[in-house]
């Protein structure tokens, strides 16, 4: 549910930018300049998949489903020895 709360809020990020790119070329009278709007519009957004793609590149291990296998994919051998040690694996 995390995840779909997520993209869902993703969809509304990109649809700020988007939509005060449309009020400008329209001729809106009054561009809302606000601290607060520029900081949902365009910091936020750009924070948020700042991160989002610095965490899913630095995630230490990926879970694929494969065929109604679980596999896992570790990107350091340290961390997959630890965590077959606290799972019981060898």
């Amino acid at each position: 549910m995390l995840s779909l709360g997520l993209g869902v809020l993703s969809v509304f990020m990109v649809l700020g930018p988007i939509g005060e790119v449309v009020r400008f070329l329209d001729g809106a009278e009054q561009i809302n300049t606000s601290t607060g709007w520029r900081a949902f519009t365009y910091v936020f957004p750009i924070t948020y998949w700042a991160l989002f793609f610095w965490a899913k590149n630095n995630t230490p291990i990926l879970i694929e489903d494969q065929k109604e296998k679980i596999f896992f994919r570790f990107r350091s051998d340290e961390f997959a020895n630890e965590f077959g040690r606290l799972n019981g694996g060898t």
